[in-house]
């Protein structure tokens, strides 16, 4: 997707996805936590609620988009696999387990 920069931090490689992407928000899956950057979509210094809901729970936050007009957001997403995606340690121990987080963006009203 133009524009969108995710970074995982995990050790096991694998996929993650990032889905429905607008700028209203977006869904991420995958293991461990991210940082989603958006593309440069927002008005420069204005406010806006996020809203992260996985299966940590839900948080509300506000954040203000920077001088390139992005918005920079932690994603929790769920434990971190400890063994890369389709190996057989992975297969050994279950599988790779895929969790998802809703991330919703809404300008703060005035």
């Amino acid at each position: 997707m133009f524009g969108w920069r995710v970074t995982v931090q995990r050790d096991a490689t694998e996929f993650s996805t990032l889905a429905g992407a607008s700028s209203a928000g977006f869904t991420l899956k995958g293991s461990g936590s991210a940082t989603v950057t958006t593309p440069a979509r927002y008005k420069r210094g204005a406010p806006y609620t996020v809203t992260v809901a996985g299966g940590s729970g839900t948080t509300t936050t506000q954040e203000r988009a920077g001088r390139g007009r992005r918005l920079r957001i932690a994603v929790p997403l769920g434990p971190a696999n400890k063994a890369q995606e389709y190996s057989l340690a992975a297969a050994l121990a279950g599988g790779t387990k895929v969790y998802s987080t809703r991330v919703t963006i809404a300008p703060v009203s005035s």
